[in-house]
């Protein structure tokens, strides 16, 4: 009997020892875990703020590709305006270069007719300013139609004075203020005439 407590007394001490290191190795087992958990934590929440700086630096580098296309389409908006101005640019060229043949024509015209007055002896002044008034109502000059940059002040003056000089008269041109007038003399006094509307004025004595 003796035996048999000893053994149940033996079994029970060796019951709770086995059940008293089965709970503490399953509190350690409980406490790695725990540490282990904690440490995935701590590693999850390093990734995910490395998640939300790489998000930061996403939306950063999306920001700088939006406005460096906006920079890219004004770039593209300034080199298209340019390209226009170029394009006007050799357009108004060659409109000047249009014109100064016409005027370097206008010129030689002039150049002949004078060319030819004189040899046949010259040319001779208006009388009076009722004969010059005369003369310009019946020259068509004034009536000519006026085009910006083909057809305008220094046109008229030309015409005006190439059409006195086919007709043995004298008239001069002068240039104010970029503006091409006519000018002439009739005895001792000088005379401005606009070549577009045939209007004549006092400009001044010559003595």
């Amino acid at each position: 009997m003796k035996l048999g407590l000893i053994s149940v007394s033996s079994i029970v001490v060796l019951s709770v020892a086995f059940l008293m290191w089965g709970h503490f190795t399953t509190q350690t087992i409980i406490e790695e875990q725990g540490k282990i958990i904690a440490e995935q934590e701590i590693e999850i929440e390093e990734q995910e703020d490395t998640i939300t700086k790489q998000g930061t630096r996403i939306e950063e580098q999306e920001e700088a590709i939006i406005e460096l296309g906006v920079t890219i389409a004004t770039h593209r908006e300034a080199m298209e305006g340019l390209g226009r101005m170029v394009e006007d640019l050799g357009d108004n060229i060659q409109l000047l270069q249009s014109a100064n043949l016409e005027l370097k024509a206008k010129v030689n015209a002039l150049q002949a007719e004078w060319e030819r007055l004189e040899a046949l002896g010259g040319y001779r002044e208006f009388n009076s300013v009722w004969e010059l008034q005369q003369w310009l109502g019946n020259d068509p000059t004034s009536e000519n139609q006026y085009i910006t940059r083909f057809y305008d002040c220094d046109d008229f003056a030309m015409d005006l004075t190439l059409a006195a000089i086919r007709d043995g008269r004298w008239i001069g041109l002068f240039a104010t203020d970029g503006h091409l007038e006519n000018f002439t003399v009739i005895g001792n006094s000088v005379y401005k005439i606009e070549p577009q509307t045939d209007e004549v004025s006092f400009w001044g004595n010559i003595d």
